[in-house]
């Protein structure tokens, strides 16, 4: 039988191989894994903290909220109920009435946003109008803020051209056109009924709501200009009538 006796560095090298693969099944092994489940912890800790930052903020929020509807409540403010989607035609009524003071207007609605809120649908409206006076667009701002459906408006934006330059003064008007112009954003909330139907269905319907609703507007445009110039050319014909009329008895 042949014996081999390995040498004094054979076995230094045999070690030192050992040692090597050691250190790599531990490295591959245990040190990998942990570092792993630290960053997957670490991960979780951070999300979890970013929760509760969410939702002290929501508390903090809501025992705000619930001060100033029991403030309310105590001023003998009535509550405004939320209605239900689609609310186009109702809105699209109001905003035409509170406009009505206005000498014109544009209503421009926005997207309907569905992905805020699992609740509600948020209507974005952009509304342009020149009016006559300072106070007037002050008017219509109140009362979209106090209309009968609830919103937030989110920007206002009020430019007075009869006003000076570097002066708070104002100057006289004239009656023939607006010297006001103003910008405003308005959101409105309607909540989802408690059977609602598809999200096509919901949106196509909306988009024929705003369609037909656009349409009406600019109806009635085209109506008060039709009324105008028929009332322009009845003028006309009166007073030709009469003048043959005169001609005729002299």
């Amino acid at each position: 039988m042949i014996t081999y006796k390995l040498s004094r560095r054979e076995k230094a090298l045999l070690a030192i191989l050992a040692v090597v693969v050691l250190a790599i099944a531990w490295f591959i092994l245990i040190f990998q894994n942990t570092t792993q489940q630290i960053d997957r912890l670490e991960s979780e800790i951070s999300t979890v903290e970013s929760t509760i930052e969410i939702d002290t903020a929501r508390v903090s929020q809501l025992a705000m909220m619930k001060q100033v509807i029991e403030e309310r409540k105590a001023e003998g403010a009535q509550m405004t109920e939320v209605p239900t989607f689609d609310n186009m035609q109702p809105l699209m009524a109001e905003l035409n009435g509170i406009m009505g003071v206005t000498d014109t207007y544009t209503l421009t609605f926005d997207e309907l946003d569905r992905e805020t809120s699992s609740e509600y649908v948020y209507r974005g409206v952009r509304i342009d109008f020149g009016c006559g006076s300072y106070g007037t667009a002050e008017s219509v701002v109140a009362a979209l803020a106090n209309g009968t459906f609830p919103c937030v408006i989110d920007s206002v934006a009020i430019t007075d051209s009869s006003a000076r330059v570097g002066s708070s003064s104002r100057v006289g008007t004239s009656s023939s056109g607006s010297t006001v112009s103003a910008y405003i954003h308005v959101t409105f909330f309607e909540k989802y009924p408690s059977a609602t139907p598809s999200t096509s269905e919901s949106v196509e319907a909306a988009s024929a709501s705003e369609s037909e609703a656009s349409g009406a507007s600019a109806s009635s445009a085209s109506s008060a200009a039709s009324a105008s110039s028929g009332a322009s050319e009845s003028a006309e014909s009166a007073e030709s009538d009469e003048a043959s009329e005169t001609t005729e008895e002299g």
